[in-house]
Order: C-alpha cells, then structure tokens, then sequence
C-alpha cells in the first residue's frame, strides 16, 4: 500500500473517525497498521478524558465536584448521588488510572467504612466491581473502586422496557454469581437493585455499591420513595421489623426483586412511603408476576416467585440455586413466536420470495460471507487484578494465546489488529465485522498469591456463553496457562 492512502488513515483517525482495518488491502503493510490502530487507540483515549473533565463554563451544578482533591485522588466530575453520599469520578495519581471514588458523607461511623472496604477488596470475581481501597480523610469516609463504563440496568428498563425473558435470564444468572461470590467471602451486598448493577458494552454485568445499605442513614416512615433511590422497595419483609437485620436469604429476596423488575418494569409490592410499603407487606399485596407478564417461562416464574417468598427459610438456600434455575432460561434459544392468522397477502409470499431471490442474487456479492464453522476472535484479557502492573500479564497471555490458537490445523483465527480498533463494540458486532463465528473472552484476577485466568468460548450470534473455565496459577507458573487455554479451546471447537 502506498504512502498516501495511509496518510488518508491517519487523517481520519485524527478527525475520530471509526477504521474498518479488515477491509483495507491486503498488500498494506500490516506493521504500519499496527502502529495506527495503537495511535487510534490512544486517541480515543483523550477523546474519552476529554469527555470526562468538567472543562466547560456551562457544566451542571449538580455535576461539580464539591472538592478538588480527596488524598491522592483527584475529583473530576460527579456520576451519581444518594442518601449515603456522592460518587465521583477520579484520577489515582499514584498509580494514573481512572477509578470511581464514594465519599459517605453522612456515614455515622467512618472506621466502618475503612473495615468495609477492607472486606469487600477479598472479593475477586469478573461480576462484581473490584475494590481497589478505603479511608478516612479530613473527616470524610471513602473507598475507591473500578470505574465500570456501560448503562444501569435501571436506565436499561426506562429507555426500552421489560427485558425478554432469555435476556433478564441471562443477566439473573451473573448477578447471581457474583452474590454468591460474595456471600463466599463471609459478606452481605445489603443493596441489591437495578441501579447497582451495570451492563457494559461488551455484555459484562458488574454488580456495584457494597455497603450502601448498611451505612445510609436511616429513612423515616413518612419519606417518599423515588425510583433514583428505589431501594425499600427491593427490601426482604422482614426487614421492616424494628430490631432485623440483613442475611442472605434477603439478598436472595432483592434480586427476586430485580428480577421481577427486569421482566414486567414494576415491583411486587407497591408503595410510595416506608409505611406504605410495610403495611403492603404485612397485608401481603404482591402483584403476580402472571398477571402482568403471563408468558414467562415456568422456570423464571419459579425462580422469582420463590426468591421472593415472603418466609425467609423458603426462598432459595442459595445465590448459586437461583443461578441453576435462571441457567435452563438463559440457555434457550431464540424462537420466532408462530401467529396462526394468515392476512390477505400471505398469498403473495412466493411472488414476494422469488422477488427477494432475484435482490439476493443481484447483491450477493455485496453480502458478507458466512463465517468458518472453527472461525474464533480472541478478545485482550481484562486485568481485574487491580494492580496495573498486571496489564502486561494480560497482554501477554493474549497474545500467546493468539499465536497458539493460529498454529492449531483447522481454525481460523481473527487479526488482533482488527479487534483492538473494535474495542468497544458490542460481541455480535465484533464478530460480523471481523468474520467469526466464536468469541474467547476472559479475565485475569488475583487472590492470596495466586492468579485466576477465567475464559468462556462465546457464540455472539446466540447470545450465550458455550462453555467456560477457570485455571489457578501461581505466578511462576502462568505463561504455561496460555498451552492450557488453547489446548481447552481446540477441544471445544472440534468437539462442537
């Protein structure tokens, strides 16, 4: 490829353009477009920090940091508020990342917060939002986190509506691990609900907001209920009892809640005051959830309707069991609902099949083709060690990954340098642009000495996760980890 349409590139890089590197000729040079696509990265970047600094005049109030500085972390903007405090957006300068700092302003007891953080940080799981540290400073208690990008599952009802049963199903089942990840670890969330857990673009659920629960001031019975702080509404009954206190099983019961809410946009019990919520619950005005979305599938109705019990010891013993009875749900596959009517032009389907024939014809070279049944894009590990000096692990075990699986007789493997420019596009999206028909996704993590190398074959066009694994490793003994994971993968896909 000559110098000049490389410069074309370059140039729209510059103005933000979107590459489609794979269409590009084959004779590029493909090292000079290795380098663009890393320069359209870090680009995108600045675009991004940009975005996220309050530079403008015309910024919100709401949205101004109320301090420049909390320690060593710097305030850029705020994401969000509640009655526990407000949450920022921030730049670690120690360690020059963006994380998501909560103040609680209004925490009774500060050194609660420090023990809080402390526990949740044990927790190392792909579901839920890592922990990175906690103080207390000039007064005020706060613990940063990972920043997750992606949308509230709150926002994601308001703005489309109830979810289809597979994909509240699907969604039911990583919030479920990632509670039963908590509850592991000897630790209660408190504050389940669709405004805690985030969906990114690439799919990953990330449950959020530890601690919430436990350490907001407490609501009088006469405050109103809105859904910004929706979070009574989400509470165990017996919660509502002078005196109780939280347990898993009303976690249990509050992502019955989120549940219910996913699939019908409403709450089992109603109400717009605490006391109107308790009296609701002691009359036992629950809504069916058959009633205001008759066509669920049985095993979603009974994982709901159980999570929801109104009897603590009869709900799920487990988070994991609610997973196993969402996991039948979400595994189904998309079928077109049948409609016996015939209207009038259902006689003119052959006319209107053979039209279409003759448009496929006439096009079909235009038509992308159809993916190779062992055609696989490897997408870069995310590092949810918290320790940024694990990124180049994460790289690494990428690549030999790659390099690995390309080796291997009969599988195609993507170009990582198309997939870098996709970064941020959705998994279906990747894999029509690249041409594949599996997605290998994962993570790494890292606990008590030893590294975790989570991956899960994904099949995009489906929407499902085929198989999935875990490898523990030492350090010494990672890089033997990428053999493991190509040898897992060749497996699977001659197997399937």
């Amino acid at each position: 490829m000559s110098e000049e349409p490389l410069l074309g590139v370059a140039g729209r890089i510059a103005d933000g353009e979107e590459i489609d590197w794979a269409s590009l000729p084959a004779e590029t040079d493909r090292d000079l477009l290795s380098e663009l696509a890393l320069v359209q990265q870090i680009a995108a970047g600045h675009r991004q920090l940009h975005e996220i600094l309050p530079v403008t005049p015309d910024t919100p109030k709401h949205l101004v940091p109320d301090r420049a500085r909390w320690g060593h972390l710097d305030l850029l903007n705020i994401v969000g508020r509640g009655s526990y405090g407000i949450v920022y957006r921030a730049w670690d300068t120690q360690l020059e990342r963006l994380v998501a700092l909560k103040l609680f302003h209004n925490a009774a007891r500060p050194a609660a917060v420090i023990e809080e953080g402390r526990m949740l940080a044990r927790v190392r799981h792909e579901n839920v939002v890592a922990i990175y540290g906690a103080d207390v400073i000039d007064g005020v208690a706060g613990i940063w986190m990972e920043l997750v990008h992606g949308r509230t599952l709150d926002t994601i009802v308001n703005a489309h509506g109830p979810m289809p049963s597979r994909d509240a199903a699907h969604i039911g089942v990583d919030i479920a691990k990632a509670l039963a990840a908590v509850h592991a670890a000897g630790l209660l969330h408190c504050d389940v609900k669709a405004q805690n857990v985030v969906q990114e673009a690439g799919g990953r659920v990330v449950l959020t907001d530890f601690g919430a629960g436990r350490l907001a001031p407490e609501m009088r019975d006469e405050d109103h209920i809105v859904d910004v702080a929706g979070t009574p509404r989400y509470m165990a009954p017996e919660l509502f009892h002078p005196g109780a206190s939280a347990t898993r099983a009303s976690d249990i019961y509050s992502l019955g809640v989120l549940l219910y809410f996913l699939v019908t946009g409403k709450y089992p019990v109603a109400g717009t005051t605490l006391s109107e919520l308790r009296r609701n619950h002691e009359n036992k005005a629950v809504r069916s959830l058959r009633d205001l979305n008759p066509g669920l599938p049985p095993a979603l109705m009974d994982a709901v309707t159980q999570a929801t019990d109104p009897d603590p010891a009869r709900r799920p013993e487990s988070a994991a069991v609610v997973q196993g009875m969402l996991a039948t749900v979400a595994a189904q596959p998309v079928v077109a609902a049948k409609d016996e009517r015939r209207p009038v032009w259902w006689f003119l389907v052959p006319v209107l099949m053979l039209v279409l024939a003759l448009a496929v014809w006439a096009v079909g070279s235009l038509a992308p083709a159809a993916p190779q049944p062992n055609s696989v894009a490897v997408l870069p590990l995310r590092n949810l060690t918290g320790d940024a000096s694990m990124q180049h692990l994460a790289d690494g075990l990428s690549e030999a990954v790659i390099a690995q699986l390309a080796a291997v007789d009969g599988i195609s493997v993507a170009s990582p340098t198309a997939i870098a420019s996709l970064r941020s596009a959705f998994e279906r999206e990747i894999a029509d642009r690249v041409g594949v028909r599996y997605l290998l996704a994962g993570s790494i993590v890292q606990a008590n000495g030893r590294i975790r190398i989570n991956v899960m074959l994904n099949d995009p066009r489906a929407g499902r996760t085929l198989w999935a694994t875990e490898f523990d490793r030492t350090p010494d003994t990672v890089v033997d980890a990428g053999t493991e994971i190509v040898n897992w993968v060749t497996e699977r896909l001659r197997t399937r």
